[in-house]
């Protein structure tokens, strides 16, 4: 959730991870940022050791409904052994990216 929350409030951030207060508790989040390839997002984040992985994710049809069939997506997984600092560290660098920050 807290995840899902953060990543919510960041400017040219799409979600395509239904929201958990609708009953999809997964512990995966996927997004996009707007302008950027999935790719290259997953690719700067790892450079600054936040692991993530991008593009379809054995999943075609689930991107074909959302229409990220040609982009795929930014997927980041979380689990009960990642902290509360380890989610705000991953939305600051997602947020970082937004704002063309090197």
């Amino acid at each position: 959730q807290m995840l899902y929350d953060a990543a919510a409030r960041i400017p040219g951030v799409t979600l395509y991870t239904p929201r958990p207060e609708d009953g999809y508790g997964v512990p995966v989040l996927s997004l996009n940022i707007e302008g950027r390839a999935s790719t290259d997002v997953a690719e700067e984040l790892n450079r600054y050791g936040v692991a993530v992985r991008a593009g379809l994710h054995c999943a075609p049809l689930a991107h074909q409904s959302a229409g990220t069939l040609e982009a795929g997506t930014v997927r980041a997984s979380v689990s009960a052994f990642n902290t509360p600092r380890e989610v705000e560290r991953f939305t600051q660098e997602v947020a970082r990216l937004t704002a063309g920050q090197k």
